[in-house]
């Protein structure tokens, strides 16, 4: 099986807060039960403090960071955030943001044979939504659905805007 690597990211535009960006990523996974196995999900924080109020425009960041491994998910979603003053998902936060998506993902992929778009949509919505309701002062810079479809390891890259920033970012499977 391979892993799921946070490659790099590059900062095209910082964002509208004062100092350099510091950002971190939020992501979710989560795999449907088959053949009497249990439906499970899991929210992953990455963050280096290596990134903290250091990343300015036109930087390339080679993160490397391993984020599943195995990867054994059939649905990902990749919450790119900008820390202001201090991040707020850790501890009993990001424990609440897991109470929130894990027990919504694990009853809606129960009830369906397979997870399609639509149910992706309805799971990166509420995934959304948990975050939004959650967050003291990080910026969202976006939720995306990562795709598993790789050319030559590499997935699919993701576009971040917001809060006036614009970053890309590479995932690979290793």
């Amino acid at each position: 099986m391979s892993k799921l690597v946070l490659k790099r990211f590059r900062c095209n535009t910082e964002s509208d807060e004062w100092g350099d960006d510091s950002p971190h990523f939020l992501i979710f996974h989560g795999k449907r039960g088959q053949n009497g196995s249990p439906t499970t999900s899991n929210v992953e924080l990455v963050r280096r403090s290596a990134w903290d109020d250091t990343v300015a425009e036109g930087d390339l960041v080679n993160a490397n960071v391993t984020v599943l491994n195995p990867l054994n998910a059939d649905l990902v979603l990749v919450a790119m955030m900008e820390e202001d003053w201090d991040a707020d998902f850790t501890g009993l936060t990001l424990a609440r943001l897991r109470g929130w998506i894990c027990p919504f993902f694990n009853s809606l992929a129960s009830s369906v044979a397979f997870i399609d778009s639509t149910v992706a949509t309805l799971i990166l919505d509420e995934y959304r939504r948990g975050i939004n309701a959650l967050r003291s002062n990080d910026e969202v810079l976006g939720v995306k659905k990562l795709s598993l479809s790789a050319t030559n390891g590499q997935l699919p890259l993701l576009k971040f805007t917001g809060d006036g920033s614009n970053y890309d970012v590479r995932f690979t499977l290793e």
